[in-house]
């Protein structure tokens, strides 16, 4: 099956990623202001790279430093919200299905 293969399971695991990061923002009350800066900013827009071009309209709409941005999602997912249990870490990297996410713009996998 496809998520039983490398390539699934990356895809996977950046789906699962993308999901929490949308609902960190929801809990925040900030998911709407990068939607918007997206919708009305996004890629029409484009200057330089896609990513790069990403990474800065989140920046403009929360106001802040990818990287600070970055490491608030990491706590925040490495808290045990509502119940579920904690996600597993070996050497202070974030280990899910069977990928490792670094800490980086949105998280890295590895």
């Amino acid at each position: 099956m496809l998520h039983d293969e490398p390539t699934g399971r990356k895809q996977a695991a950046m789906m699962a990623t993308a999901r929490y990061a949308a609902l960190y923002l929801q809990e925040r009350g900030q998911l709407v202001d990068v939607y918007r800066a997206v919708r009305d900013r996004g890629f029409d827009e484009l200057a330089g790279p896609a990513p790069d071009h990403a990474v800065a309209l989140v920046e403009a709409a929360l106001g802040q430093p990818i990287e600070a941005i970055d490491a608030a999602f990491v706590a925040w997912f490495r808290g045990t919200p509502r119940g579920v249990a904690a996600p597993r870490t070996e050497g202070g990297v974030l280990v899910l299905a069977q990928r490792q996410l670094v800490p980086g713009p949105w998280t890295a996998l590895r």
